[in-house]
């Protein structure tokens, strides 16, 4: 891991940054459509590598630099359901509001992805 641009200590995520890796893992974007500190802070946590690929847009052929998630960031984003607490209000049939263990991570509260690799579904 790199050192931060400014002091010693590499804070948490920012909704910024995770809002980057969200849209990382549909597919990989070019770098320059993000913050540049957000890109500084991704790939200094290993949480996204910079790939040469072809430019996507008409008036700049080549290659630009794109931002792709790597699997340390895919494990960093918290289940969809439950928002990585594990568990979620049940609304849906009694509408009691009682928390019950979420059905996608199985209560574990780790990224859907984790769960995947772990039980190989």
């Amino acid at each position: 891991m790199r050192k931060p641009l400014n002091g010693t200590k590499t804070h948490p995520l920012t909704d910024a940054a995770k809002t980057a890796l969200k849209l990382l893992t549909r597919r990989a974007l070019p770098a320059q459509e993000f913050n540049p500190g957000i890109v500084d802070r991704l790939t200094r946590g290993d949480l996204a590598e910079i790939v040469q690929m072809p430019s996507p847009y008409k008036t700049r052929s080549g290659n630009i630099a794109f931002l792709r998630i790597t699997e340390a960031g895919r494990r960093e984003l918290p289940c969809e359901s439950c928002g990585g607490k594990g568990r979620i209000l049940d609304t849906t049939y009694d509408r009691t509001g009682a928390d019950m263990e979420c059905g996608k991570c199985f209560g574990t509260g780790k990224s859907q992805h984790a769960i995947r690799q772990t039980f190989a579904c």
